[in-house]
Parts: structure tokens; C-alpha cells; sequence
């Protein structure tokens, strides 16, 4: 499966997932709550840190989530069956350890399951976004840059899009596990008796999804006026201020999207 058809399908599916969230892919990439950084070719390319780069801030307040199970696939119409040690699945498969039987019924149908999933996010951005306003009027930030305010982290990720519609494998825990909590951020997943599988990456440590902010012209919030227009206009209405009205709040993907599709 070629890695660019791999990678849209993968991106897609997260943000299909996660309403107003953008893919953080490959998930072994590691992003930080108040990382900066631009769109380049459909990937969020990190430029630095404000607490790093910059001095003023407010201290970040962060609120987190308790770690929780997550799994899912972006047809809605995978099964997924808990197996023993010692089961035996599909014409007498016998699977190794404690585990997951997942099975999808189509092509490049992606497929995540995570181990202790928790949710952060910055809820004090609205202030931090007021002082990158002040910077940005005095030339000190860029209005290209997007700013990391929401981040889904967890112990263990498992990826597979299927390559054919009878795919299947195992989500493995492993041989120490003898019952299977996928809430544990120390459980790490492994895949095992898999058929048809197109693509697959695993990650300890993984972050699937992020929140992006950014400042704009307000008059230009809305991701619809961009329909329509060439991709040279639509930098031009983003890089100067029309309206002398700029905000600061959360970028959906469909907005970026627009300029994906323009480009």
C-alpha cells in the first residue's frame, strides 16, 4: 500500500473521529501543549514552543482526562471480539495470548485501538491567546502559526487499514497479561494473526490527535468563503489583515482542508 494513499486514509479517519481535532501522523512523532508551528503539505511542522521560545507568558493551565479505552474504525462496521490465551479463532487459529479478534468487511478501512487514552487540554488558552494577539500586532508572531491547545496521548496505539474485505488480526497484549484492560497506560499492544492486512504501526507512547489554534481575520471564519477562490487570493486574505479584526480561537480541519484542496 503506498505510503501517501496510507497516510490520507489515516488522517481522514482521525479527524472523522475526532471532531475539530487534526492527525498527529506518524503518531511517533511527539507534540507538546503549547508547540507552535505551520502547515506544510498537510502536516502540522513544529517551529517551536512559546514557553521555550518566547518569555511572558501566563503559566499554561492544563486540564487532563483519566486514562480510558479507545478503539475504533472508520467504517463503523468492524467487529471486535475479546479472545483467551489458547482460543481459537477463524479455521483453527490459535491465538497466543489475551487479546482482541478484529475483524473488517472492507477495503482500506482504518482501524484504531489505544491502551490508556487521556485527553489534555489548555483552559486557559483564551488569555494566551490574547497575548499572542498582542505579539502578532506588534510583528512579534506570525499569523500562519498554529498553536497546539488539545492533545489525546496514550500508553500504547495500534494502526491497521485492511487491504482486502476480509481482513483480520489480534490485538495482543501480550503474554504477561491475563485479563485484558485497555484503560491500563502501561499495556502495550502488539498485532498477531493478521490476514489481509495493508498497512500496520504500533507506537508506545503515542499521540494520535491534536487541537490547533490560530488567529485570523475575523470576516474569514467561516471555511465556506474560501470555496471557489484560487490559492494565491486565499494566502493573501490569510497573510493581510482586511478587516483589522483579528481573533484568536480553534481551527477546525475543514478549514485547512479548504487550502489543501486549493493548493
Amino acid at each position: 500500500m503506498a505510503t501517501t494513499q496510507v497516510d490520507r486514509i489515516c488522517k481522514l479517519a482521525i479527524r472523522k473521529h475526532f471532531t475539530n481535532f487534526e492527525a498527529n501522523f506518524p503518531i511517533n512523532r511527539r507534540i507538546a501543549l503549547g508547540d507552535y508551528g505551520i502547515m506544510e503539505d498537510g502536516y502540522f511542522t513544529v517551529r517551536g514552543n512559546i514557553y521555550q521560545n518566547y518569555s511572558g507568558f501566563v503559566p499554561m493551565q492544563v486540564r487532563s482526562s483519566e486514562p480510558a479505552p479507545l478503539r475504533f474504525d472508520s467504517a463503523n462496521r468492524a467487529t471486535f471480539r475479546a479472545v483467551a490465551k489458547g482460543e481459537t479463532i477463524g479455521a483453527g487459529v490459535i491465538v497466543n495470548n489475551v487479546g482482541i479478534h478484529v475483524s473488517m468487511n472492507s477495503e482500506n478501512n482504518f482501524c484504531l485501538v489505544a491502551s490508556g487514552v487521556v485527553f489534555r487540554e489548555i483552559i486557559n488558552i483564551g488569555t494566551i491567546g490574547q497575548q499572542l494577539l498582542a505579539m502578532y500586532k506588534t510583528g512579534h508572531w506570525e499569523k500562519k502559526y498554529y498553536l497546539v491547545s488539545k492533545l489525546y496521548d496514550c500508553g500504547s496505539a495500534l494502526i491497521v487499514v485492511s487491504a482486502a474485505s476480509d481482513c483480520s488480526f489480534v490485538v495482543d497484549a501480550g503474554a504477561s497479561i491475563t485479563q485484558l484492560n485497555l484503560a491500563d497506560a502501561q499495556l502495550s499492544l502488539q498485532i498477531g494473526n493478521e490476514h489481509a492486512v495493508g498497512f500496520t504501526t504500533k507506537q508506545d507512547n503515542a499521540q494520535f490527535a491534536m487541537g490547533l489554534c490560530r488567529i485570523y481575520d475575523s470576516i474569514f471564519i467561516k471555511p465556506t468563503l474560501f470555496k471557489g477562490m484560487s490559492s494565491e487570493d486565499v494566502a493573501m486574505l490569510l497573510d493581510k489583515s482586511k478587516s483589522g479584526n483579528e481573533v484568536f480561537g480553534e481551527v477546525t480541519p475543514s478549514f485547512y482542508e479548504q487550502l489543501e484542496n486549493l493548493a
